[in-house]
């Protein structure tokens, strides 16, 4: 069965996309390096006095870095953002600039959002900033908080500003009610730490063969097992099609659910038919990691999926009830 939450998705990292009335787009430094400089002079070393040997580093080269442009529907330069990549995991929003003209419109905060939703998308454990004083609200309202004392950078008072990855709201605010189409392991395990580092209460899996590249990488169990010891209520039910899915080839979860089977239960479908479940990831019955297809795998991620949670979630509830069962051979597994 498939599952489509809207009939149109927004891609996880579009080249271009349309936000407000202003293009936002992917900008290479060595194709766009003249606007995007046209933009920071204007803005940093003009407006607000910067030097210019401050405003231009190694990071505007860098492979891994990330440059976006904003232009208005007439082309004008608007406004650009930098996202950094200083260490792994670790995301760094620097160098936003919104041109005079294009201020109090939602420019900033467009930008922001835009290069959240890339991090959280990719593996981010860290998303940070250095804000200017007076951008602080804004940022603020994009889900930052204030960690730290002022600082002077650039002979202007700043302030470290980081996201709090704990909190579903961040993932709620920065994607909304968005569908993120998956379709390689990686952003299926991406997602799927995200949910699970912000469940607080229950974690529900529904796997046919629970595939080692994804229920077995690190990142992923170590979420598991960090959400099992978070407290006393926390409660992950994982359900499989059948005792052949508890092979070799997913040990690592395994001996996860052996180690703490009073928060990790586990049981096998006794029968798999047309009531069979979808295969899915399900947080607090709100946050969703979907499997159209878990074998290629092909699915999406949404961070506010109520009533599609729900659906799913019933018919989980009922196979775990009536169709499953406890494996008896559970027990006695890799040892």
């Amino acid at each position: 069965m498939h599952m489509d939450i809207k009939s149109t998705d927004t891609p996880l990292d579009p080249e271009t996309q349309t936000i407000q009335g202003f293009r936002i787009q992917l900008a290479d430094w060595h194709t766009y390096r003249e606007a995007l400089s046209e933009i920071r002079h204007d803005v940093f070393i003009e407006e607000q006095g910067i030097a210019a040997h401050e405003e231009w580093d190694k990071h505007d080269e860098a492979p891994n870095t990330r440059h976006y442009l904003a232009l208005d529907e007439n082309d004008r330069l608007c406004a650009t953002a930098r996202l950094i990549n200083p260490a792994e995991g670790e995301y760094k929003i620097t160098r936003l600039a919104v041109q005079q003209h294009s201020r109090k419109n939602g420019l900033g905060g467009a930008l922001i959002q835009t290069l959240n939703r890339y991090a959280l998308s990719n593996g981010a454990t860290r998303v940070f900033l250095h804000a200017q004083m007076n951008a602080i609200d804004l940022y603020k309202k994009y889900g930052f908080d204030v960690v730290g004392d002022a600082f002077i950078e650039a002979s202007i008072e700043h302030i470290a500003m980081e996201l709090d990855l704990t909190k579903a709201s961040i993932f709620k605010s920065s994607f909304e009610d968005r569908v993120i189409r998956l379709n390689y392991p990686e952003e299926f395990v991406n997602h799927a730490v995200n949910v699970v580092t912000c469940a607080v209460r229950r974690i529900d899996i529904c796997s046919a063969d629970l595939r080692a590249d994804i229920f077995s990488n690190e990142n992923l169990l170590s979420a598991l097992s960090k959400f099992a010891r978070s407290d006393r209520e926390a409660k992950v039910r994982i359900l499989v099609q059948s005792s052949n899915a508890l092979s070799r080839r997913s040990q690592k979860l395994i001996e996860l659910c052996r180690r703490l089977s009073s928060k990790i239960e586990i049981k096998v479908l006794s029968e798999v038919g047309e009531s069979t479940p979808n295969s899915f990831i399900c947080v607090d019955s709100q946050l969703l990691v979907f499997f159209n297809n878990e074998a290629s795998p092909e699915g999406f991620c949404c961070y506010s999926a109520g009533p599609e949670s729900e659906a799913n979630l019933n018919s989980f509830d009922h196979a775990w009830s009536h169709l499953s069962q406890n494996d008896p051979n559970f027990g006695q597994l890799y040892i």
